[in-house]
């Protein structure tokens, strides 16, 4: 019932998310956000959006805001162009806004958001893809664009064994997507470290970047305990449905759903190996977060049920920024 006006493709709904969304990071960010949030990550970006975030904060708040807006449309497009879930309506645009504005250090401009966008590309190109007619230059778009995504954010190469897995389980792609697929994720970096060399810029090579995000397993890594164990228990029960539609679905949807449940399961295992530089468990699951988190809106058929894992989610919001 809390929901119900966001299951329309009425345009007062699409009105709500951006005033919602846009109304909630502003109070966030009055309330919360400090200068302490701004973590440098040693990514390609790094130096520019901590410099902009802490000379002109209330700008870097609203240029992430565009992002997140832009994004979301740009990730319900990409739903809808697969028919991901039943109807046309805007609630994985609140979702995806909700879980972006989780961590305080995304209420301003981050190397995170900024690569956001990049994929997104490439989850596009992945999803649209129809079994047996396998572009490559799809397939060397999609790598070159998670490439760019590593670069600006190390997280995001997630991206490398979601795509592989898409080549293989979606597609039933030939060997050749694959190697193309590794060719165009290091394109990017062979360019950058080239240029790095060349020019003896005060940036880290890829092989330093990579040894310096990786570590041992470590849960501190998840981010604020209870908050984290809230929003993972939240998903766990909302996958029962998830699944269970999952399974009724058509061959084609039916496997982008499960691809998009393989990346939640990778994203949360990956967030347990990164430095203490990214306890950002909601960065490498926010795609999947989303689609689960509506998919569940979409089938479940006990309204109150639905409204209870909603609530749950604003009460794990709040454990997250009491850094709880």
């Amino acid at each position: 019932m809390l929901l119900r006006i966001f299951k329309t493709s009425q345009p007062i709904s699409w009105i709500l998310i951006i005033l919602i969304i846009s109304a909630l990071r502003t109070l966030l960010f009055t309330l919360f956000y400090n200068e302490s949030y701004i973590i440098d990550n040693t990514s390609l970006t790094s130096s520019f959006t901590q410099q902009f975030s802490i000379s002109l904060p209330w700008v870097s708040h609203y240029v992430s805001l565009l992002i997140i807006l832009f994004s979301g449309f740009f990730f319900n497009k990409i739903t809808q162009n697969i028919n991901l879930f039943k109807g046309i309506h805007s609630l994985i645009v609140l979702f995806f806004g909700l879980l972006l504005s989780f961590n305080p250090e995304n209420l301003v401009l981050t190397p995170f958001l900024i690569s956001i966008p990049f994929s997104l590309y490439s989850l596009n190109l992945l999803l649209t893809q129809s079994k047996g007619n396998v572009s490559l230059q799809d397939v060397f778009n999609a790598s070159f664009s998670i490439g760019i995504s590593t670069l600006i954010y190390f997280p995001a190469i997630v991206l490398i064994p979601i795509s592989l897995t898409s080549l293989a389980y979606l597609n039933q792609a030939q060997w050749r997507s694959f190697l193309i697929t590794f060719i165009g994720f290091l394109t990017p970096f062979l360019f950058s470290d080239t240029i790095i060399y060349s020019l003896i810029l005060n940036q880290p090579l890829f092989y330093n970047t990579w040894t310096s995000n990786i570590s041992t397993l470590n849960l501190t890594n998840y981010g604020s305990f209870y908050a984290s164990t809230t929003l993972l228990g939240l998903l766990l029960i909302q996958l029962l449905v998830y699944l269970k539609a999952a399974s009724k679905s058509i061959i084609k949807i039916r496997k982008s759903l499960y691809l998009m449940f393989y990346y939640l399961i990778i994203g949360v295992l990956m967030a347990g190996f990164l430095t203490t530089n990214h306890p950002n468990l909601i960065n490498l699951i926010v795609f999947p977060g989303a689609i689960v988190l509506t998919e569940f809106q979409v089938e479940a058929k006990k309204w109150w049920l639905k409204d209870l894992l909603f609530l749950g989610l604003l009460a794990a919001f709040g454990l997250s920024y009491l850094g709880i």
